[in-house]
């Protein structure tokens, strides 16, 4: 019986006499944009990875002002789950991640300096979130939160990276925005 509920997808790994289980589910909405910069993804895994990396979720939002900003939310959604899974098993959550976000970042920054235009800019906002055992690993940059639903109470485990000028709000961190990529992370331990 074992074997049949490690080969459901979203079957966890044993913790004592409890399974810890997942289920993911999204919707993204354009807006008043014609195109959806929004891009998201979530992988849970059937095979050994799944004890040592965990499931993840991600979400990444196009900057409005750059018209490329679409590839950038795009790019790094996929990008990210197909190298955090692919880094190697003896590497921490963090460590993976971290790597994973500075390459990302790298790319980006890169593509964006090779532009002659500053509307063609590549920068996406990006939360990335780790479930591994029954804890959460937190990593994120811009302004897509992320919020907590347990024991009834919701609450926003990210805080919005924005500088106010002239009543408008402007993102003071994108990925691809800078040569150096500044991230906060935190972990959290989870009850169903």
């Amino acid at each position: 019986q074992l074997d049949k509920l490690l080969q459901n997808p979203h079957t966890g790994i044993i913790m004592g006499k409890k399974m810890l289980s997942l289920r993911f589910s999204g919707k993204s909405i354009a807006g008043i944009k014609a195109v959806n910069q929004d891009a998201f993804a979530a992988h849970l895994p059937e095979s050994s990875d799944l004890e040592f990396k965990g499931g993840a979720a991600v979400i990444a939002d196009g900057v409005s002002s750059c018209a490329e900003s679409h590839i950038a939310s795009q790019t790094s959604v996929t990008s990210f789950m197909q190298d955090y899974f692919s880094t190697p098993h003896s590497w921490s959550v963090r460590n993976s991640v971290s790597r994973v976000m500075t390459a990302l970042n790298s790319w980006l920054h890169k593509e964006n300096s090779l532009s002659s235009r500053e509307k063609d800019s590549m920068l996406c906002t990006f939360s990335a979130l780790v479930v591994k055992s029954n804890t959460l690993h937190l990593f994120h940059v811009g302004d897509s939160r992320v919020y907590l639903l347990q024991d009834g109470e919701l609450e926003q485990l990210t805080s919005d990276h924005v500088h106010k000028s002239g009543g408008k709000n402007y993102l003071s961190r994108a990925l691809g925005g800078d040569r150096h990529l500044e991230v906060d992370y935190s972990t959290r331990a989870l009850k169903e």
